[in-house]
């Protein structure tokens, strides 16, 4: 159980993505943070559940400018926004197998790690990955992986529940179901289900993972983005879900538990890149560079309850024990993982078996 005197956070709080916006924004669509000067403008897209409070508006204060802050809830729809000139962001964060897909495409700017220094503060296993080599585009803001999400309430004396793929086709959680509405990871999980490899170019395959996810729709309460205030309710009995998110329920409602079942989910890797269309690459360098300061590393792990790649909060103790050690949240990185790669062309294949998912 997390110690929330520990984590400093206020008993009945859960910091969800509404909340985490509330606290560091005034929202009215695109979100503009004052700061001293308004001498310059950074403009940024995150997933709205990976920031702390006030992370943005400190660095606003402090390098006298202007941040406007947008929110995306999926890679594809990161992708097709930097593919549109009207958007026009300077820092975005991508995942894995999307900033492959964004370096080959063009729309991502080559860094400078001469203006990174903090670099040296991140863990050397996340860095040089087959999608980035050399982080030449990119550095690791966060790692996490998907899991299902169990409401013990919902399977009372039965500890066992969250141990397999196949506890989602359980009576008791029938029609209590939320999977993710995200196309590589639930397409992914039905890959897993069948036993086939998250990338898999197999038409196939691809079919079979399909069929698999479709075969559970009828159980299904939706597909979601953001399944914390349902988990916080009490609503699902299962949801296959991010770690990070399901931590943030279980700080508000101690009935929700997350496991990895047996064959593992989806290990993710989400990272801060500079677009090549950004006109601010000094300011978007220096906002990379404040990012992997241990203190704000630490703040971000300790409000969203996500891993961060940063060695040097760890070391100088910033981050409570309870969140250090548990491996549902700092996930051990050896071993054969499912991380997603950029498929090229078959990746057709993938948007058409999800057009069938969402329409049966």
């Amino acid at each position: 159980m997390i110690d929330r005197e520990l984590l400093k956070v206020p008993r009945g709080v859960v910091w969800t993505r509404r909340d985490v916006l509330k606290a560091s924004l005034v929202l009215s669509g695109a979100t503009l943070i004052p700061s001293c000067g308004f001498r310059r403008k950074l403009r940024v897209a995150n997933w709205a559940d990976l920031i702390a409070p006030d992370t943005v508006p400190r660095f606003a204060r402090e390098f006298g400018c202007e941040v406007i802050y947008e929110n995306y809830s999926s890679n594809e729809e990161l992708a097709a926004k930097l593919r549109d000139p009207r958007h026009g962001y300077d820092v975005v964060f991508p995942s894995d197998y999307m900033v492959e897909r964004l370096r080959k495409e063009g729309l991502l700017a080559k860094l400078s790690p001469e203006m990174l220094p903090n670099l040296r503060n991140l863990d050397e296993t996340l860095l040089d990955k087959e999608y980035d080599p050399g982080n030449g585009f990119c550095v690791p803001y966060t790692y996490w992986g998907t899991g299902l999400a169990v409401n013990s309430a919902r399977f009372p004396g039965d500890p066992s529940v969250g141990g397999s793929w196949v506890d989602l086709e359980r009576p008791e959680a029938n029609g209590r179901i939320t999977l993710l509405d995200e196309m590589r990871y639930t397409l992914g999980l039905g890959l897993i289900m069948n036993g086939y490899s998250v990338n898999s170019r197999s038409r196939a395959e691809i079919d079979s993972a399909a069929a698999a996810i479709i075969s559970l729709k009828p159980r299904l309460m939706a597909f979601v983005t953001d399944v914390i205030d349902l988990l916080v309710a009490g609503d699902p009995a299962l949801s296959y879900a991010y770690s990070g998110d399901v931590f943030q329920a279980a700080s508000a409602n101690p009935e929700v538990r997350f496991e990895v079942p047996e064959g593992g989910g989806i290990v993710g890797i989400d990272n801060a890149c500079i677009t090549r269309a950004s006109g601010e690459r000094e300011l978007a360098h220096l906002f990379l560079n404040y990012l992997m300061r241990s203190e704000v590393a630490a703040a971000f792990t300790k409000h969203t309850f996500y891993a961060t790649p940063n060695r040097a909060a760890k070391e100088e103790g910033l981050i409570p024990s309870e969140l250090l050690h548990d491996p549902a949240i700092f996930l051990p990185l050896d071993g054969d993982l499912n991380v997603l790669r950029d498929l090229g062309d078959a990746n057709d294949m993938y948007a058409s078996a999800w057009e069938r998912v969402k329409a049966a």
